[in-house]
C-alpha cells in the first residue's frame, strides 16, 4: 500500500537529481499511483543541501478499499425514546395523559410515512501504488445465504 525511496549517491552521475529522475525510478519498479508530489520537492530540497544516503518511506500512497453499507432507518415522526418515556404512557388510561405528560409525541394518521430508508452506500475499490484496483473484502455485517435441500 506504499512504496519507499531510498537514494545513494554514486558519483559525478548522480550529482543532479530531479523530479522526472525519480518519477521515472518509481515507474520502473511499475509504482504509478499516489505519488506524493510534495514529498518529492522535499527529497529534492534534502539532496542538493546534502548529497548521502537517504531513505524516504511512503513516497506513494495506495488508497484503501471501502466496504459498502446497509441504508439505515430515518424516522419522520416523534417517537418513545427512552425507557421513562415508554413507562409514562403504559401508565396512562388516556391518550391526552401521555400528551400532558411528555407533549412530544405526533399522532400517526392512516397511510402516514413514520419512517425512511436512506441509500445504500455501495463499496468502494480501493488502489494499490502499482494502480491496480483493491476490492473490498466482503463486509462481516453481510449475511451469507441460507444453504437450500
Amino acid at each position: 500500500m506504499s512504496a519507499r525511496l531510498v537514494i545513494d549517491p554514486a558519483g559525478p552521475a548522480s550529482e543532479e537529481l530531479s523530479e522526472q529522475a525519480i518519477t521515472a525510478a518509481l515507474e520502473k519498479s511499475e509504482v504509478t499511483f499516489g505519488i506524493d508530489k510534495e514529498q518529492v520537492q522535499e527529497i529534492l530540497q534534502k539532496w542538493r543541501s546534502h548529497k548521502r544516503h537517504y531513505e524516504f518511506e511512503r513516497v506513494a500512497k495506495g488508497v484503501q478499499p471501502e466496504s459498502g453499507r446497509e441504508g439505515s432507518f430515518h424516522m419522520k415522526v416523534r417517537y418513545l425514546a427512552s425507557i421513562a418515556e415508554l413507562e409514562v404512557v403504559q401508565k396512562s388510561k388516556y391518550h391526552w395523559e401521555a400528551f400532558e405528560k411528555l407533549g412530544k409525541l405526533q399522532r400517526i394518521a392512516p397511510d402516514m410515512v413514520v419512517a425512511e430508508k436512506l441509500f445504500d452506500v455501495p463499496p468502494m475499490p480501493g488502489s494499490n501504488v502499482k494502480g491496480e484496483p483493491l476490492i473490498t473484502s466482503r463486509s462481516s455485517n453481510q449475511r451469507s445465504p441460507l444453504p437450500t435441500a
